[in-house]
């Protein structure tokens, strides 16, 4: 076992205290002793510290929070209350405080129905952010499509006044022409006959246009 343990845990080996060399091959006695330095080692206040801190990002999964806790957890020392005090975590650190007092309101909560609750409304709400986005956009869709109608009926519209104006210009030169054909037809009988010339009737409409 020593020729696998690496380097730094066989000089920690090798600096470890032995009540005789009997102990120095007993592997349960060698593994007990490696495992209390190392722990020793560890300063549980600040794991702890760093344990109880930790909140779930904003942009971070149920899962990958969960996972987090679990790995700051094995450090802390907790033992057998470990899934206690990560349920606890979680409670206190999930972003959503709807979410918080439904799990503050659950009679009994064991860290597996805290997981559940989380997942199925994590679930819910992306299917909710879904469901908000499909809506917008048919919103917007049937806004741009109304718009878009709106513009051709103007255009239509404008089209028809145009056309309409261009109808109304053709039928006024039409019937001015018609004014001036029964004119000189009038002069030309009164002229023929040698009478006077006759009175054409005034079409305010129509002005003929006098040279200067």
């Amino acid at each position: 076992m020593l020729t696998c343990i690496g380097v730094e845990a066989l000089e920690t080996y090798e600096g470890l205290e032995w009540a005789n060399e009997n102990e120095k091959v007993d592997i349960d006695i060698v593994l007990e002793k490696l495992e209390t330095f190392y722990v020793c080692a560890t300063n549980v206040i600040y794991e702890r510290y760093n344990f109880n801190r930790r909140v779930q990002e904003p942009n971070e999964s149920l899962e990958a929070y969960v996972v987090a806790l679990r790995a700051l957890a094995k450090s802390c020392n907790y033992g057998q209350l470990t899934d206690d005090f990560i349920r606890d975590r979680i409670v206190v650190g999930v972003r959503e405080n709807s979410l918080r007092k439904k799990l503050l309101l659950t009679r009994d909560l064991t860290l597996k129905h805290c997981i559940d609750i989380c997942r199925a409304s994590e679930t819910t709400n992306q299917q909710l952010k879904s469901m908000s986005q499909a809506e917008d956009k048919h919103a917007i869709r049937t806004k741009r499509d109304a718009t878009k109608n709106n513009d051709n009926q103007r255009a239509r519209t404008k089209g028809l006044t145009r056309e309409s104006k261009k109808v109304g210009k053709k039928q006024q030169a039409c019937k001015n022409a018609n004014i001036v054909a029964n004119a000189i037809g009038e002069l030309k009988k009164s002229t023929q006959r040698g009478g006077k010339v006759p009175k054409v009737q005034q079409n305010k409409s129509f002005r003929v246009p006098v040279s200067k």
